[in-house]
């Protein structure tokens, strides 16, 4: 069988799963997913934290930029993680902060985050299933006090339009949303790492978004990003 073959071949293999998607549009996954060799989630260990990862839940793959791209957000105060997929931004920066809260669309993930507080014995971080926009409303109005926000926002690209259905209608819109809603909170002592990625733009379409931005701007490099693009902005 296939499956006898790839195990043979790569011994190293945890899991084998089939995920089955019958609807048609831009969705990669569908609801159903079979476990075909292995346990239905792998572990992995990233920033000295092990995490569960199943099927369906986002997770990033260059292990070492990863590492590195996660210690420039640890810094901080309380925080919001928007679009958090199984926690390990929110969790790594648990350590250093008063609170973190976390929020997903995604249940799975929400769930393997869930394990992964546990394994970890993490206990100052919240984990929702829900629209981020929506449960960010609802944190606010409750009266939690947020410092920092962490989001995957891809500013100009129209991929994200296309693929994410995010409720704009083009990149133009999506992009002054998101200056006008930077520049009425981030003051300019305020100091702000983009977290990549920036291959969706050549380098000094980059530097003319930025400089329409409030605050010190701090560019990292992300894991789709080329290793000699620059990220020295500010």
């Amino acid at each position: 069988s296939i499956v006898k073959k790839l195990i043979t071949r790569y011994p190293n293999i945890k899991s084998i799963v089939k995920n089955i998607n019958n609807v048609k549009g831009n969705t990669i996954l569908g609801d159903e997913v079979i476990t075909i060799y292995g346990s239905d989630t792998i572990t992995d260990e990233l920033c000295g934290l092990k995490f569960n990862i199943g099927p369906k839940s986002f997770y990033q793959v260059n292990h070492q930029q990863t590492e590195k791209l996660y210690q420039k957000v640890v810094e901080l105060a309380t925080v919001i993680d928007a679009y958090c997929g199984i926690g390990t931004i929110g969790l790594i920066a648990s350590k250093h902060v008063k609170e973190v809260y976390s929020v997903e669309i995604i249940n799975e993930a929400i769930k393997n985050a869930k394990i992964n507080a546990k394994v970890n014995k993490i206990k100052n971080i919240t984990f929702v299933c829900n629209k981020a926009e929506n449960q960010i409303k609802l944190w606010q109005k409750s009266g939690a006090q947020m410092n920092f926000y962490i989001s995957d926002l891809h500013i100009g690209h129209e991929n994200v339009i296309r693929f994410d259905n995010r409720p704009f209608a083009n990149a133009d819109e999506m992009n002054d949303t998101i200056f006008s809603n930077w520049n009425s909170r981030v003051t300019r002592d305020d100091t702000v790492y983009i977290l990549g990625d920036f291959i969706w733009h050549k380098e000094s379409k980059w530097y003319d978004i930025v400089s329409g931005l409030t605050g010190n701007k701090v560019l990292v490099r992300g894991n789709h990003d080329p290793r000699q693009y620059s990220s020295n902005v500010k």
